[in-house]
């Protein structure tokens, strides 16, 4: 009985893995934008989006943004005196401009007006969960460096040993080489 159990957990974490691997391709051209004000009176992100990706991108031709909106629960004013904006998706027409914006983002931190803005890949819910613990490893400067090209979680370590962690076994079987006494949450 313990080993059909064993055997129904595996099979398990397999298609979530799996289903979360078909849900990060359908975000292949997808950005989020952070950090940008949020008017009482916008109707349109996507004239703000043109406006960001044509300042740091001389290739950007706005017929590139197919889509863009504003996601997550909007502040109480009541509150939050200071309220946090709400991040703004885009889809894309294409993953190669996807790419192309994500290179060019360096850019943003020359532009005055968009020091506080920031532009991502668009993760599902498991991998950002992955790369926020990745980012812990960073801060407890056990891994040099960290990265996500095209859905996928890298991780460099000290000795310059490259490790994919996209997935939370792989993320797990990292943290056994890297740091033993790092906690991973319970499932993994």
């Amino acid at each position: 009985m313990l080993e059909q159990i064993d055997q129904l957990k595996y099979e398990n974490k397999k298609l979530r893995e799996d289903v979360d691997a078909v849900e990060q391709y359908g975000r292949r051209s997808l950005i989020r934008i952070s950090g940008v004000p949020e008017p009482n009176d916008e109707r349109n992100t996507t004239e703000v989006v043109r406006k960001i990706i044509s300042d740091i991108d001389p290739e950007f031709k706005g017929v590139d943004i197919l889509r863009s909106h504003r996601v997550g629960k909007l502040s109480d004013p009541d509150v939050n005196s200071d309220p946090k904006h709400r991040q703004i998706i885009v889809r894309l027409s294409e993953p190669g401009v996807k790419f192309r914006i994500l290179k060019c983002r360096k850019h943003l931190k020359e532009n005055a007006n968009f020091k506080s803005v920031y532009i991502n890949e668009d993760l599902t819910m498991l991998r950002n969960n992955i790369l926020y613990h990745c980012r812990k490893l960073l801060k407890k400067n056990k891994i040099k460096q960290l990265w996500t090209t095209n859905g996928k979680i890298y991780m460099l370590d000290k000795h310059d040993q490259y490790y994919d962690v996209t997935t939370t076994t792989r993320f797990v079987q990292a943290v056994d080489k890297l740091d033993p006494s790092y906690t991973t949450p319970d499932g993994w």
